[in-house]
């Protein structure tokens, strides 16, 4: 298989270069990275002229060893290129800076976020000109909504770094962010900033978020409204900032969450659409040339107005090479197109393999190509119309068996119902797909729009009622599952051995299978043994939403206060851990955990221990005693600040216990506290 897709071969090690590089040795000189491709490239042109075909094995083992150099390259120029002329060599407290917004703001309770480029800063009266993304929240008003894409915004403040994760282990929404490119975030009040007039620079990404607000305007001017509006704007121009958090719930719980975001569905129908309409420049003698350019430029245009996600960037390419290969006269085998858009993609970014759309959409691909060949000859169906529906169903089923384990990984989820939920929205969808093509197309057209525009807030109501009834059903979500990453990579590779014994029929695919499973079943007993006889940990989150300790032993864990249960991020965390049993703390006491003794200081009250003398001094809130005074009491061996001490207190906290042998530990400066006991 290998050897019939050569690019597969080159992207592995590519990939495996990427992992290494992000996990183990960032930091490294791109002059570094560069030098060694040289020598590898050197050394492979050495061997081809050497060495006979026989030892063709020496020669793919060195390029396996560039390509994973290249994939360590790629991250280390794009690093570069992400911290060249950032604007953090010159941050200082309240410096004066000039910002160019980047696309449409998500409207929130009290502030409207947007994603905007630095452009100069000015540094002890001098301007400079800088690079690099920020987040800008502004408080909302009648003037910070109304910003669109290419405004330019002079604000007077100090960007401060994105918090780490609230909880160890736990979504890191700072790494998230840094991927794209986005260290820094503030807070402005409508006092500190203004727009501004500058002179307009031409970008691509900003024409293209001009147009997606045309026609979302659009949209809006002919009948689209609510639900059928939030809808539509994220399935046709992937703008899903109006969908709120029930749309998002029914689509999640059924299983059509995919219809919402722009992927290989929407761009094939656009590449179908347009390869339709540009048939009769076949005619021509380019004709093939000409209607190929045409459909490349066209999705790559619809791409960019859906925001370029990583779902769309993967379909774009892939359906842009077999556009090519279409125009050369050749058809190329499906895997080494997969593998050459993957490669293209990662190469110019490569922290999108860290992405989940981009892991999910790849992944629902080669389950199809992979696996529903092989259900669908499972059963032979004579009737045409229930055939067709087979079909279907053999592509859903071979889909979620590719992205189930994962998904399930990342969102805690499984949709019972996804095989109804996709014979309804996959149909209905191409439906709307279409009417939505129709619609901009007679946009400029007054009565015609009129119509198109009923019909298409019809298309979409329809699809949505459908959608919401699946989700009512009883037992539709199958909620609270936890799988970690080891299992996650049992299952597939069960499901890798097991599709390879059926082509292959090969015995040890099949014993190697079975070994896997059985490894599998075998996990839960052992993981149980581990967790009896696991150390004891405190940990203290940092987030005010969570504003407590958190104790665990075991499958048991001790919260300091109840509300911490309310938030879904603790909710994951304690099921990520397969924790069973919970109780809640006393406030203002100390207590004994696995042979520790910690205290809390909450105000003006603290309670001694027995023993007199505390391992753990947590400071909750306003602590208004006298650091002294407690320290002599508790003689503690470190003391944790939480996320609500104000920063003066951490300040005299930090103050009084410089050059003294207790460690200290601010929550909010430092990210969450994390120790076994």
């Amino acid at each position: 298989m290998l050897r019939e897709n050569p690019i597969v071969r080159l992207l592995i090690p590519f990939v495996a270069g990427i992992f290494a590089y992000v996990s183990f040795i960032p930091g490294i000189p791109v002059v570094f990275w560069v030098a060694f491709l040289v020598l590898g490239f050197i050394i492979i042109y050495s061997l081809s002229k050497r060495y006979s075909f026989y030892n063709q094995w020496v020669t793919s083992f060195v390029i396996a060893c560039v390509m994973v150099v290249a994939g360590m390259g790629a991250v280390a120029f794009r690093d570069y290129l992400m911290n060249h002329r950032h604007f953090a060599s010159g941050i200082e407290r309240d410096s004066v800076w000039l910002a160019r917004i980047e696309d449409y703001g998500q409207e929130k309770a009290r502030s409207v976020k947007y994603v905007a480029e630095i452009i100069a800063g000015q540094d002890s009266q001098q301007w400079r000109t800088y690079a690099g993304k920020l987040l800008i929240y502004l408080e909302k008003d009648s003037a910070s909504v109304l910003l669109q894409p290419g405004d330019k915004i002079l604000f007077y403040g100090t960007p401060l770094t994105i918090p780490g994760p609230a909880l160890p282990g736990g979504f890191n929404y700072k790494d998230y962010l840094y991927r794209r490119g986005i260290f820094y975030q503030i807070y402005l009040k409508y006092s500190t900033w203004r727009k501004v007039s500058f002179p307009e620079s031409f970008s691509l990404r900003q024409t293209a978020a001009k147009w997606r607000g045309k026609l979302l305007g659009v949209m809006k001017k002919y009948g689209l409204e609510g639900q059928e509006y939030a809808v539509a704007s994220a399935m046709l121009l992937g703008y899903s900032s109006v969908l709120d958090s029930e749309t998002r719930q029914i689509y999640s719980g059924s299983g059509a969450m995919h219809v919402l975001c722009v992927s290989g569905l929407h761009v094939g129908i656009i590449y179908m659409f347009v390869g339709v309409l540009l048939t009769p420049l076949l005619r021509l003698k380019k004709g093939k040339l000409i209607r190929s350019v045409f459909c490349i430029v066209i999705i790559w245009f619809y791409a960019m107005l859906t925001g370029l996600s990583a779902s769309v960037i993967r379909a774009a390419t892939m359906f842009s090479f077999l556009s090519i290969g279409q125009m050369a006269g050749r058809r190329t085998g499906i895997y080494n197109t997969l593998a050459a858009s993957a490669f293209f993609i990662l190469l110019f970014n490569p922290y999108l393999l860290f992405e989940i759309g981009f892991q999910l959409s790849y992944l629902a691909v080669l389950g199809i190509v992979s696996l529903q060949p092989g259900l669908y000859h499972l059963i032979h169906i004579k009737n045409k119309i229930l055939d067709k529906v087979w079909a279907l169903l053999t592509v859903s089923i071979a889909a979620q068996l590719a992205t189930g384990p994962l998904a399930t990984f990342y969102f805690h989820q499984f949709p019972s119902y996804f095989l109804l939920t996709n014979l309804w929205v996959i149909p209905v969808s191409f439906v709307c797909m279409f009417l939505g093509v129709l619609f901009f197309l007679t946009s400029w057209i007054y009565p015609l729009a009129k119509i198109t525009g009923w019909v298409l807030a019809l298309g979409f109501k329809v699809m949505n009622t459908g959608v919401s009834i699946i989700e009512g059903l009883p037992g539709a979500v199958i909620k609270g599952l936890y799988p970690d990453i080891f299992l996650c990579v049992g299952i597939y590779g069960f499901l890798i051995f097991l599709v390879l014994y059926f082509y292959f029929s090969r015995k040890w695919l099949f014993y190697s299978a079975l070994v896997l499973i059985l490894a599998i079943s075998a996990r839960k007993p052992a993981q149980w043994l581990f967790c009896r006889n696991q150390a004891g940990q405190i940990v203290v989150a940092q987030s005010k939403s969570l504003n407590g300790l958190i104790l665990v032993k075991g499958r048991s864990v001790a919260l300091s206060d109840a509300k911490m249960l309310g938030d879904k991020a603790m909710l994951d965390w304690l099921g990520d851990k397969g924790i069973d049993n919970i109780s809640v703390l006393k406030k203002h006491s100390c207590i004994q955990w696995n042979g520790r003794i910690i205290c809390v200081a909450d105000g003006d009250s603290i309670v001694k221990p027995l023993t007199g003398r505390a391992d753990y001094l947590f400071l909750l809130g306003k602590v208004s005693m006298n650091p002294s005074i407690i320290i002599q009491s508790l003689q503690p061996s470190a003391v944790i600040a939480g996320p609500d001490v104000p920063a003066y207190i951490i300040k005299r906290w930090k103050e009084k216990l410089h050059g003294s042998s207790i460690r200290f530990h601010a929550v909010r400066e430092e990210g969450y506290f994390d120790e076994l006991l």
